[in-house]
């Protein structure tokens, strides 16, 4: 699937005029792909979790987000916003969410992989 992926997009920079038509097509693969090492009913239950959450406090959301982009420790804002948002899911969920996954092997990075294909689906003005 990734060689599918490679190719559409160096169609896209290619040829710009695609680049809307073929966005589609790489988010659908995106979301299939995006379960990798984390189990479908985790993965939707995180998923499920998250939109929940911004559905509630949007604003804030993106206040959080905006600030962010104005504190001078923060190295990379995009990523420091998914955690930030996996945490205000609480501490209740993060933890046993967090033991579920751990106990086949869920690493950090794998977990960095699905927020940031959850939040690329949130549709965020950022």
């Amino acid at each position: 699937m990734s060689q599918i992926k490679e190719q559409l997009i160096r169609l896209g920079q290619t040829n710009p005029e695609l680049r809307g038509h073929l966005r589609p097509v790489l988010d659908c693969l995106n979301k299939t792909a995006r379960r990798g090492k984390i189990r479908d009913e985790h993965a939707k239950e995180l998923e499920d979790a998250i939109k929940s959450y911004v559905q509630r406090y949007r604003d804030d959301v993106i206040a959080h987000r905006k600030a962010l982009e104005s504190e001078p420790n923060v190295g990379d804002i995009d990523k420091r916003f998914r955690w930030d948002l996996f945490w205000a899911l609480g501490d209740s969920f993060t933890r046993e969410w967090s033991n579920k996954v751990r106990e086949y092997g869920v690493k950090d990075s794998h977990k960095d992989t699905l927020f940031r294909q959850i939040v690329r689906e949130l549709n965020l003005p950022f």
